[in-house]
């Protein structure tokens, strides 16, 4: 009996620092993997690299005449579990008889090829609301997705900057080409990301 109570203890002895290390709520177990979101809890978690973003948009022939139409972007975004950006948006664009407000959740895979550049792939899923007053002379709102690519350029530890270039379908006739009704559109970005 004395023995095996030996064994047991020396056992649990040695055993310890694997349990200690393997402990997914271990603190020391955490902050010595490469990426310690897969094992604490999202609700304990804080922001890894987190940004908010400012863009100006652009289509090309958004408008009821198949004019370009210019709006903005709002965003934040953060690196969650495996994916190095997922992205909360707030978008606007109008002109005098046209009026576009979008909210989306995207996601971005970088592919860095240098210190500076880094090119990422985009895509995301959203809800867009159009009050107009032109040929449809109706609203529409509905789900729209995008799929897109990128190339953001760092200027520094907290600035950098960003081209995108995305394709976006929507369930409704959200778009316009020409005077007439559309379901897709291509939009251009540019803007600023603050690293904080």
């Amino acid at each position: 009996m004395r023995m095996f109570l030996s064994l047991f203890a020396l056992s649990s002895f040695l055993a310890a620092p694997l349990f200690a290390e393997t402990d997914p709520m271990s603190k020391e177990y955490s902050s010595n993997t490469q990426n310690p979101n897969i094992y604490r809890p999202i609700v304990n978690q804080e922001p890894i690299n987190p940004n908010i973003r400012l863009g100006m948009t652009y289509d090309h022939e958004g408008d009821y005449q198949g004019d370009e139409l210019i709006g903005f972007e709002i965003s934040y975004a953060a690196s969650v579990m495996l994916i190095d950006q997922m992205i909360a948006s707030y978008g606007h664009a109008s002109d005098d008889r046209y009026e576009q407000n979008y909210v989306m959740l995207a996601f971005e895979e970088h592919y860095p090829v240098s210190d500076v550049f880094v090119p990422y792939g985009v895509a995301g899923l959203g809800w867009m609301w159009v009050d107009r007053d032109d040929i449809a002379d109706e609203d529409e709102d509905g789900v729209f997705a995008k799929i897109g690519l990128g190339l953001t350029y760092k200027l520094g530890k907290i600035p950098s900057l960003f081209l995108e270039v995305n394709y976006q379908i929507g369930s409704e006739d959200f778009w316009q080409d020409n005077g007439e009704l559309e379901k897709t559109t291509v939009v251009g970005m540019l803007g600023i990301r603050l690293h904080y």
